[in-house]
Protein backbone atom coordinates (compact mmCIF):
# COMPACT_ATOMS: atom_id res chain seq x y z
CA UNK A 1 0.00 0.00 0.00
CA UNK A 2 2.62 2.43 0.94
CA UNK A 3 4.50 1.81 -2.25
CA UNK A 4 1.34 2.37 -4.62
CA UNK A 5 1.12 6.24 -2.76
CA UNK A 6 4.59 6.34 -3.39
CA UNK A 7 4.08 5.22 -6.81
CA UNK A 8 1.06 8.00 -7.33
CA UNK A 9 3.21 10.59 -5.77
CA UNK A 10 5.66 10.28 -8.40
CA UNK A 11 3.32 9.59 -11.52
CA UNK A 12 1.21 12.96 -10.35
CA UNK A 13 5.38 14.77 -9.97
CA UNK A 14 5.96 14.23 -12.98
CA UNK A 15 2.68 15.21 -14.73
CA UNK A 16 2.91 18.83 -12.74
CA UNK A 17 6.42 18.96 -13.68
CA UNK A 18 5.29 18.11 -17.50
CA UNK A 19 2.71 20.89 -17.02
CA UNK A 20 5.10 22.96 -15.58
CA UNK A 21 7.26 22.84 -18.46
CA UNK A 22 4.61 23.53 -20.97
CA UNK A 23 3.19 26.56 -19.77
CA UNK A 24 6.79 27.39 -19.52
CA UNK A 25 7.57 26.50 -23.43
CA UNK A 26 4.00 28.79 -24.05
CA UNK A 27 5.36 31.61 -22.23
CA UNK A 28 9.22 31.26 -23.95
CA UNK A 29 7.45 31.20 -27.17
CA UNK A 30 5.43 33.97 -26.94
CA UNK A 31 7.85 35.99 -25.39
CA UNK A 32 10.60 34.81 -28.19
CA UNK A 33 7.21 36.25 -30.49
CA UNK A 34 7.15 39.75 -31.88
CA UNK A 35 4.58 41.76 -30.39
CA UNK A 36 1.77 43.23 -32.08
CA UNK A 37 0.98 46.79 -31.77
CA UNK A 38 -2.31 46.11 -30.19
CA UNK A 39 -0.58 44.70 -27.35
CA UNK A 40 2.18 47.02 -26.81
CA UNK A 41 -0.49 49.79 -26.73
CA UNK A 42 -2.08 47.23 -23.96
CA UNK A 43 1.07 47.38 -22.60
CA UNK A 44 1.47 51.52 -22.28
CA UNK A 45 -2.29 51.41 -21.33
CA UNK A 46 -0.52 50.79 -17.55
CA UNK A 47 1.25 54.11 -18.13
CA UNK A 48 -1.64 56.38 -18.96
CA UNK A 49 0.27 59.82 -18.85
CA UNK A 50 2.34 58.18 -21.82
CA UNK A 51 -0.26 56.11 -23.42
CA UNK A 52 -2.41 59.68 -23.64
CA UNK A 53 1.02 61.37 -25.50
CA UNK A 54 1.30 59.07 -28.44
CA UNK A 55 1.56 60.66 -31.80
CA UNK A 56 -1.01 61.07 -33.41
CA UNK A 57 -3.05 61.54 -31.13
CA UNK A 58 -6.34 59.95 -33.51
CA UNK A 59 -4.13 56.80 -34.22
CA UNK A 60 -1.91 56.10 -31.80
CA UNK A 61 -0.17 52.88 -33.43
CA UNK A 62 1.26 55.19 -36.04
CA UNK A 63 3.56 56.39 -33.01
CA UNK A 64 5.38 52.72 -32.75
CA UNK A 65 8.53 52.27 -34.78
CA UNK A 66 10.01 48.57 -34.88
CA UNK A 67 13.01 48.28 -34.00
CA UNK A 68 15.09 46.53 -36.83
CA UNK A 69 17.65 43.54 -35.53
CA UNK A 70 15.75 43.11 -32.03
CA UNK A 71 14.95 39.50 -33.23
CA UNK A 72 17.77 39.25 -35.69
CA UNK A 73 19.82 41.31 -37.43
CA UNK A 74 23.02 41.68 -39.65
CA UNK A 75 26.08 42.25 -38.41
CA UNK A 76 30.02 41.13 -38.39
CA UNK A 77 31.34 38.52 -36.48
CA UNK A 78 34.25 39.44 -34.30
CA UNK A 79 35.99 36.49 -34.26
CA UNK A 80 36.36 35.35 -38.32
CA UNK A 81 35.55 39.10 -39.56
CA UNK A 82 32.70 37.79 -41.86
CA UNK A 83 29.20 39.22 -41.88
CA UNK A 84 26.79 36.93 -39.96
CA UNK A 85 23.45 37.22 -38.29
CA UNK A 86 22.82 38.26 -34.38
CA UNK A 87 20.10 37.45 -32.53
CA UNK A 88 21.24 39.44 -29.27
CA UNK A 89 21.60 42.67 -30.69
CA UNK A 90 20.33 45.24 -27.89
CA UNK A 91 19.29 48.34 -28.93
CA UNK A 92 20.40 51.75 -27.28
CA UNK A 93 20.20 54.88 -28.77
CA UNK A 94 17.76 57.02 -31.08
CA UNK A 95 18.59 60.22 -32.99
CA UNK A 96 16.69 61.31 -36.37
CA UNK A 97 17.66 63.10 -39.23
CA UNK A 98 15.06 65.10 -41.30
CA UNK A 99 13.94 61.92 -43.22
CA UNK A 100 15.72 59.11 -41.07
CA UNK A 101 16.00 57.40 -38.28
CA UNK A 102 19.31 55.87 -37.06
CA UNK A 103 19.00 53.40 -34.18
CA UNK A 104 22.30 52.25 -32.39
CA UNK A 105 22.46 48.45 -30.84
CA UNK A 106 25.19 46.39 -29.66
CA UNK A 107 25.64 42.66 -29.14
CA UNK A 108 25.39 41.24 -25.70
CA UNK A 109 27.28 38.21 -26.40
CA UNK A 110 30.35 40.70 -27.50
CA UNK A 111 30.08 38.15 -30.32
CA UNK A 112 29.27 40.50 -33.27
CA UNK A 113 30.08 44.27 -33.98
CA UNK A 114 27.94 46.98 -33.07
CA UNK A 115 25.36 48.45 -35.32
CA UNK A 116 23.47 51.53 -36.28
CA UNK A 117 20.31 50.69 -37.55
CA UNK A 118 18.97 52.98 -40.33
CA UNK A 119 15.06 53.59 -40.59
CA UNK A 120 13.01 55.38 -42.92
CA UNK A 121 11.44 58.09 -40.82
CA UNK A 122 8.23 58.41 -43.48
CA UNK A 123 7.50 54.48 -44.12
CA UNK A 124 9.21 53.19 -40.97
CA UNK A 125 11.07 50.95 -42.94
CA UNK A 126 14.40 49.48 -42.51
CA UNK A 127 16.71 50.82 -45.00
CA UNK A 128 20.33 49.48 -43.96
CA UNK A 129 22.69 48.64 -41.41
CA UNK A 130 25.83 50.19 -40.60
CA UNK A 131 28.43 47.90 -38.58
CA UNK A 132 30.87 50.18 -36.83
CA UNK A 133 34.24 49.30 -35.28
CA UNK A 134 34.39 46.94 -32.67
CA UNK A 135 32.22 46.32 -29.80
CA UNK A 136 30.82 49.73 -28.18
CA UNK A 137 28.25 50.03 -26.21
CA UNK A 138 26.55 52.91 -28.30
CA UNK A 139 24.96 54.00 -25.38
CA UNK A 140 23.93 57.32 -27.05
CA UNK A 141 23.67 58.74 -30.48
CA UNK A 142 23.00 62.30 -31.95
CA UNK A 143 22.16 63.52 -35.56
CA UNK A 144 23.21 67.46 -35.78
CA UNK A 145 21.03 68.12 -38.89
CA UNK A 146 22.21 71.88 -39.26
CA UNK A 147 25.83 69.96 -40.04
CA UNK A 148 24.68 66.52 -41.32
CA UNK A 149 26.51 64.43 -38.55
CA UNK A 150 25.81 61.65 -37.05
CA UNK A 151 27.77 61.57 -33.42
CA UNK A 152 28.50 58.08 -31.55
CA UNK A 153 29.40 57.58 -27.76
CA UNK A 154 32.32 54.84 -28.63
CA UNK A 155 35.38 53.37 -27.05
CA UNK A 156 39.13 53.58 -27.82
CA UNK A 157 41.55 51.22 -26.02
CA UNK A 158 39.29 51.03 -23.13
CA UNK A 159 38.01 54.72 -22.71
CA UNK A 160 35.72 57.08 -23.43
CA UNK A 161 35.31 58.69 -27.12
CA UNK A 162 33.25 60.34 -29.55
CA UNK A 163 32.98 59.26 -33.31
CA UNK A 164 31.96 61.03 -36.03
CA UNK A 165 30.06 59.83 -39.53
CA UNK A 166 29.19 62.49 -42.13
CA UNK A 167 26.31 62.05 -44.26
CA UNK A 168 27.96 61.18 -47.11
CA UNK A 169 29.98 58.15 -45.39
CA UNK A 170 26.65 56.71 -44.27
CA UNK A 171 25.39 57.35 -47.56
CA UNK A 172 28.33 55.45 -49.22
CA UNK A 173 28.41 52.63 -47.13
CA UNK A 174 27.09 49.19 -47.98
CA UNK A 175 27.55 46.19 -45.17
CA UNK A 176 26.26 43.47 -47.97
CA UNK A 177 28.99 44.63 -50.49
CA UNK A 178 31.89 45.32 -48.05
CA UNK A 179 31.34 43.24 -45.56
CA UNK A 180 33.76 45.19 -43.16
CA UNK A 181 32.73 47.71 -40.32
CA UNK A 182 32.49 51.67 -41.62
CA UNK A 183 34.98 53.41 -41.32
CA UNK A 184 34.85 56.79 -38.75
CA UNK A 185 35.31 59.94 -40.41
CA UNK A 186 36.90 61.44 -36.72
CA UNK A 187 37.82 60.07 -33.60
CA UNK A 188 38.01 62.04 -30.31
CA UNK A 189 39.52 60.79 -26.92
CA UNK A 190 37.32 62.22 -23.87
CA UNK A 191 39.84 62.01 -20.92
CA UNK A 192 37.61 63.73 -18.43
CA UNK A 193 34.95 60.70 -18.30
CA UNK A 194 35.79 56.99 -18.13
CA UNK A 195 33.26 55.43 -20.40
CA UNK A 196 30.62 57.51 -22.76
CA UNK A 197 27.07 56.09 -21.57
CA UNK A 198 24.84 58.19 -22.83
CA UNK A 199 24.67 61.91 -25.61
CA UNK A 200 23.31 64.52 -25.87
CA UNK A 201 23.27 68.00 -28.14
CA UNK A 202 21.96 71.21 -26.11
CA UNK A 203 23.53 73.84 -29.14
CA UNK A 204 26.38 74.34 -29.31
CA UNK A 205 27.18 71.72 -26.87
CA UNK A 206 27.48 67.71 -27.12
CA UNK A 207 26.59 66.60 -23.50
CA UNK A 208 28.14 63.75 -22.66
CA UNK A 209 27.39 61.47 -19.42
CA UNK A 210 28.97 58.37 -17.63
CA UNK A 211 26.24 56.07 -16.33
CA UNK A 212 26.20 54.46 -12.72
CA UNK A 213 24.15 52.23 -10.75
CA UNK A 214 26.44 52.98 -7.58
CA UNK A 215 26.99 56.30 -7.10
CA UNK A 216 26.13 59.58 -9.30
CA UNK A 217 27.38 59.39 -12.80
CA UNK A 218 29.38 62.22 -14.85
CA UNK A 219 28.56 64.87 -17.38
CA UNK A 220 30.71 67.25 -19.52
CA UNK A 221 29.56 69.93 -22.21
CA UNK A 222 31.91 70.09 -25.19
CA UNK A 223 31.18 72.97 -27.66
CA UNK A 224 31.51 73.54 -31.18
CA UNK A 225 33.34 76.28 -31.81
CA UNK A 226 32.30 78.76 -35.06
CA UNK A 227 33.81 76.54 -37.93
CA UNK A 228 31.75 73.44 -36.61
CA UNK A 229 35.01 71.99 -34.59
CA UNK A 230 34.49 70.31 -31.86
CA UNK A 231 36.37 71.84 -28.72
CA UNK A 232 37.36 68.85 -26.45
CA UNK A 233 38.72 70.52 -23.52
CA UNK A 234 36.88 71.08 -19.94
CA UNK A 235 37.76 73.77 -17.76
CA UNK A 236 35.78 73.32 -14.99
CA UNK A 237 34.54 70.92 -12.32
CA UNK A 238 31.83 71.49 -9.85
CA UNK A 239 28.81 69.72 -8.27
CA UNK A 240 25.46 70.37 -10.01
CA UNK A 241 23.80 71.59 -7.09
CA UNK A 242 26.07 74.76 -7.81
CA UNK A 243 24.47 75.31 -11.40
CA UNK A 244 22.46 78.15 -11.52
CA UNK A 245 20.27 79.64 -14.59
CA UNK A 246 20.06 77.86 -18.20
CA UNK A 247 22.79 80.83 -18.69
CA UNK A 248 24.96 78.89 -16.36
CA UNK A 249 25.51 75.95 -18.15
CA UNK A 250 26.84 77.30 -21.85
CA UNK A 251 30.37 76.64 -20.18
CA UNK A 252 32.71 73.57 -20.38
CA UNK A 253 31.17 72.24 -17.24
CA UNK A 254 31.99 68.62 -15.79
CA UNK A 255 29.46 67.63 -13.08
CA UNK A 256 27.51 65.12 -11.25
CA UNK A 257 24.00 63.82 -12.71
CA UNK A 258 21.60 61.49 -10.82
CA UNK A 259 22.09 58.06 -10.79
CA UNK A 260 20.96 55.34 -13.26
CA UNK A 261 20.48 57.50 -16.07
CA UNK A 262 20.29 56.52 -19.44
CA UNK A 263 19.61 59.91 -21.67
CA UNK A 264 19.46 63.12 -21.67
CA UNK A 265 17.69 65.30 -23.99
CA UNK A 266 16.32 69.07 -24.34
CA UNK A 267 13.34 71.25 -25.36
CA UNK A 268 12.85 74.36 -25.11
CA UNK A 269 14.13 75.22 -21.24
CA UNK A 270 13.27 72.13 -20.27
CA UNK A 271 15.78 69.10 -19.94
CA UNK A 272 14.70 65.30 -19.87
CA UNK A 273 16.87 62.83 -18.15
CA UNK A 274 15.45 59.11 -18.61
CA UNK A 275 16.38 57.10 -15.43
CA UNK A 276 16.15 53.04 -15.48
CA UNK A 277 17.96 49.89 -13.87
CA UNK A 278 16.70 46.44 -14.15
CA UNK A 279 13.28 45.70 -14.39
CA UNK A 280 11.51 48.09 -12.67
CA UNK A 281 9.10 51.22 -13.88
CA UNK A 282 11.82 53.65 -15.32
CA UNK A 283 11.29 57.40 -14.55
CA UNK A 284 11.10 60.83 -16.87
CA UNK A 285 12.48 63.55 -14.92
CA UNK A 286 11.38 67.17 -16.40
CA UNK A 287 14.26 69.80 -15.29
CA UNK A 288 13.70 73.61 -15.76
CA UNK A 289 16.58 75.31 -16.17
CA UNK A 290 15.70 78.52 -15.98
CA UNK A 291 14.66 77.36 -12.51
CA UNK A 292 17.31 74.59 -10.52
CA UNK A 293 17.19 75.93 -7.46
CA UNK A 294 18.37 72.80 -5.28
CA UNK A 295 20.17 71.50 -8.25
CA UNK A 296 18.91 68.47 -10.61
CA UNK A 297 17.59 65.62 -8.33
CA UNK A 298 14.32 64.19 -7.95
CA UNK A 299 13.16 66.45 -5.10
CA UNK A 300 13.38 69.65 -7.87
CA UNK A 301 12.41 67.92 -10.92
CA UNK A 302 9.31 69.95 -12.26
CA UNK A 303 7.85 66.47 -12.81
CA UNK A 304 8.71 62.87 -12.74
CA UNK A 305 6.52 60.05 -15.07
CA UNK A 306 6.61 56.28 -15.05
CA UNK A 307 7.42 54.98 -17.92
CA UNK A 308 7.70 51.07 -18.80
CA UNK A 309 11.26 49.32 -17.63
CA UNK A 310 14.09 49.33 -19.68
CA UNK A 311 14.14 53.06 -20.71
CA UNK A 312 16.99 53.79 -22.98
CA UNK A 313 17.95 56.93 -24.73
CA UNK A 314 15.35 59.47 -25.53
CA UNK A 315 15.68 62.35 -27.80
CA UNK A 316 13.75 65.30 -29.21
CA UNK A 317 12.53 66.36 -32.58
CA UNK A 318 10.60 69.49 -32.94
CA UNK A 319 7.68 68.86 -30.54
CA UNK A 320 8.31 65.21 -30.33
CA UNK A 321 9.95 62.99 -28.05
CA UNK A 322 11.59 59.60 -29.38
CA UNK A 323 12.09 56.49 -26.00
CA UNK A 324 13.82 53.78 -27.07
CA UNK A 325 14.10 50.35 -24.56
CA UNK A 326 16.06 47.41 -25.02
CA UNK A 327 12.92 45.60 -22.88
CA UNK A 328 12.28 43.50 -26.30
CA UNK A 329 16.20 42.26 -26.55
CA UNK A 330 16.84 38.37 -26.16
CA UNK A 331 19.03 39.02 -22.98
CA UNK A 332 15.80 41.27 -21.28
CA UNK A 333 12.89 39.86 -22.98
CA UNK A 334 12.10 37.21 -19.96
CA UNK A 335 12.77 39.81 -17.07
CA UNK A 336 9.56 41.53 -17.90
CA UNK A 337 6.47 41.04 -18.66
CA UNK A 338 6.62 45.00 -19.62
CA UNK A 339 8.36 44.39 -22.71
CA UNK A 340 8.32 47.39 -25.39
CA UNK A 341 9.73 46.12 -28.61
CA UNK A 342 9.11 49.75 -30.38
CA UNK A 343 10.78 53.45 -30.51
CA UNK A 344 7.26 55.11 -29.62
CA UNK A 345 7.26 58.85 -30.39
CA UNK A 346 5.39 61.06 -27.75
CA UNK A 347 3.54 64.91 -28.06
CA UNK A 348 6.05 66.97 -25.71
CA UNK A 349 2.95 69.29 -24.73
CA UNK A 350 0.98 66.52 -23.99
CA UNK A 351 3.57 65.02 -22.42
CA UNK A 352 3.91 67.75 -19.53
CA UNK A 353 0.05 68.55 -19.71
CA UNK A 354 0.57 69.49 -16.07
CA UNK A 355 2.98 72.07 -16.37
CA UNK A 356 2.56 74.90 -17.47
CA UNK A 357 4.86 75.21 -20.52
CA UNK A 358 6.83 78.84 -21.39
CA UNK A 359 6.84 79.57 -24.81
Amino acid sequence: MKKSWIMLGSVLFMIMVGIGYKVYQNDSKQANFPKTKELQLAILKEYPEVKRALLPANNPKAGLYPIPGLFEGESIALKTGKKSLCHDLTPQGITMSADKIYISEYCHLHEHHSVVQVVDKKTKKWKKTIAVPGEPHLGGIVYRKEAQQLWLATETNKKASLSLLLTDTLADYDLAEKSQPIHYDMTIPIGDIPKASLLAYLDPFLVVGYFSNKKEGKLAMFPFDTKGDLVSVVTQTQSLNELGTADDLNSEDTTHILKKIQGISYWKNYMFMSQSFGNRDSKLYVFDLQDTKGGFNPESAKLVLDFPPYLEQINTDGDSLFAMFESGAKAYRHHTNKNIEYAIQLDIKTLLVNLKIKE
